[in-house]
């Protein structure tokens, strides 16, 4: 996705908005005044057919909405309403709508613009089971609602009985119902201390790879002026909080638009990366299987070792097996690569745990393996729910079997399977991990949103972003230089940095 950086572009006087129409989506993309020799290039943005209509309203919403993130930049999305107005006043706009009309609007402020009036109610509770009549589970999601499997409630069950309650997380279960009592969003959230801050988010802990609300039919694409009134309405009925952070946002719930997606106030720097399972395995292996020919000699290699097995764990000795080796060939990956285990966290290493005891299989839960000779070389650790794989771990042998290529091999038989038992879609996971782009359909773009509501909370923020301005600095310099690189790492994981 590009973004479009022209500091001069808001003293332009004219604006051309070109609508195209693209399969099921219509894209728009800025250009320069009328009397510009050169056109800007795209922004890469892209509206749903029932995002974008042809009425100057939703012309002027998704300029807010989707302009602005590029024109400022990623992280100066402030105050846009006001910004937007002074965009438009007085100025012309020529607009090409879906069927090739051209008609020109003059775009009025904000302030003039009439905006459907939503009423919300909530039921704000403690425990999940306060709302088990309506929250999803992943036996029993439905074809009324949409979600990802983080936001069922047995997967949310173990995370609070786990992590949550490691790391004192308060727990929040919301329900939004529209004036008629009819629901509309649960989201899943918690209020947990970082340095004395209350911080409020989505139920995730650093395990999860998508956060999002669950939406119920019909999906409603809500205006700006609907959304803050949610978030006013919403701040007044959770408990007391500095600042929200909600990261990893996904553009869309499993097919439909996320609905809280315009909170969000800059992309997140990983996305998801999905395989449409549409065709037969022979038709994908043909076209996307890039080290075919390698991976052959691969497994021809390993072999002589002895045979080679791709199995689904079932049993639970199996999949205490399973467990045990992917953690110890994590935890190595981690210390190589962070300098510290991420399953040293609280309540992270009791989470898988607890995954492998409540989840059978069959069951969500799919663990599978590389063996050779029993010996356990890579793992992989995957959720299924309504047809969708996600990836969520996934763990190699280091030293000499490193060179056989494990974790490519694995994947590639686990492709098999999905196509073989037919799920319609499988998502690598939240990662922008290089080896994904071979395979993958599409991308599933992913977004942030940090929003102080206290002058504790603006502090915070400041905060993260030194932090993040200052680690980028150290990763730049000791990128350059190999041995404080590693006196780093040795740093970390002898004081628990």
């Amino acid at each position: 996705m590009s973004h479009f950086d022209s500091p001069n572009f808001l003293s332009r006087s004219v604006v051309l908005i070109l609508c195209r129409q693209q399969g099921d989506e219509l894209g728009f993309e800025e250009s320069a005044s009328h009397t510009a020799r050169q056109p800007l290039p795209p922004m890469g943005y892209c509206l749903r057919r029932t995002e974008l209509s042809q009425n100057a309203a939703a012309i002027r919403l998704a300029v807010q909405r989707y302009c602005f993130p590029a024109i400022n930049g990623p992280t100066k999305l402030k105050s846009d309403r006001r910004q937007l107005q002074n965009l438009c006043r007085g100025r012309k706009v020529l607009v090409r709508g879906p069927l090739g009309k051209e008609r020109k609007q003059e775009m009025r402020p904000m302030s003039q613009i009439k905006q459907e009036s939503v009423a919300f109610k909530f039921k704000v509770v403690d425990e999940l089971s306060q709302l088990a009549e309506l929250w999803p589970r992943t036996d029993r999601c439905g074809s009324s609602l949409h979600c990802y499997v983080f936001q069922c409630a047995d997967f949310l069950e173990v995370w609070c009985d786990t992590i949550g309650r490691a790391r004192r997380v308060r727990t929040i279960f919301v329900g939004v119902f529209d004036d008629v009592g009819r629901p509309i969003l649960l989201l899943p959230l918690g209020i947990e201390r970082r340095r004395g801050v209350r911080v409020l988010g989505f139920l995730d802990g650093g395990v999860l790879n998508y956060n999002a609300p669950v939406v119920f039919e019909p999906v409603r694409t809500w205006e700006r002026q609907s959304l803050d009134r949610l978030w006013s309405q919403l701040i007044a009925v959770l408990p007391p909080f500095d600042v929200a952070i909600f990261d990893k946002m996904p553009a869309d719930i499993c097919g439909v638009p996320n609905p809280i997606i315009g909170l969000a106030s800059a992309p997140y720097d990983l996305s998801g990366y999905l395989v449409n399972i549409t065709r037969s395995w022979e038709e994908f292996a043909a076209t996307r299987l890039s080290y075919k020919r390698d991976s052959s000699a691969q497994r021809r290699r390993l072999a002589k070792f002895g045979q080679v097995v791709f199995t689904i764990a079932q049993t639970p000795v199996d999949r205490q097996r399973v467990l045990e080796a992917m953690m110890r060939q994590k935890s190595r990956r981690f210390i190589e690569t962070l300098g510290v285990d991420e399953f040293d966290s609280p309540g992270c290493r009791q989470y898988y745990i607890s995954m492998v005891e409540r989840f059978p299989w069959p069951g969500p839960l799919l663990i599978s393996a590389l063996e050779v000779d029993g010996k356990i070389l890579s793992t992989n650790w995957g959720l299924i729910s309504n047809g969708r794989f996600v990836g969520i771990v996934m763990s190699y042998e280091g030293g000499e079997w490193m060179r056989f290529s494990p974790g490519r091999l694995l994947l590639e038989d686990l492709l098999k399977w999905n196509f073989t038992n037919r799920t319609s879609i499988f998502d690598f996971g939240i990662g922008n991990e290089s080896y994904k782009f071979a395979y993958v359909d599409e991308t599933l773009h992913c977004y942030q949103a940090n929003i102080a509501v206290t002058a504790i909370g603006r502090t915070y923020l400041i905060g993260m972003k030194m932090r993040r301005l200052l680690k980028a600095a150290i990763l730049r310099t000791t990128k350059k230089s190999g041995a404080l690189q590693k006196a780093i790492r040795k740093a970390k994981t002898r004081y628990g940095l």
